[in-house]
């Protein structure tokens, strides 16, 4: 699976989240995910929530928002 593309809660695993961190601080990609209790939120350099073409905000019960630029989509 390609880390930039990978989508749904449980696939978040520690190494996924620490490449695309690493990704992040390279500027390969925009923004990176945080994850908090039962919620992945990505988030950009001014701390907005964003994702571009997946969502930005995945939650462990499967539902998730699209969010560009800090805008619901």
């Amino acid at each position: 699976m390609n880390p930039i593309e990978v989508t749904g809660f449980e696939n978040y695993t520690p190494e996924i989240l620490y490449e695309l961190r690493g990704l992040f601080a390279s500027e390969i990609i925009d923004s990176r995910p945080i994850k908090w209790n039962n919620v992945i939120v990505w988030l950009d350099a001014k701390e907005r929530i964003h994702r571009s073409g997946f969502p930005a905000v995945e939650r462990r019960d499967g539902s998730c928002e699209f969010w560009e630029k800090g805008i619901k989509r």
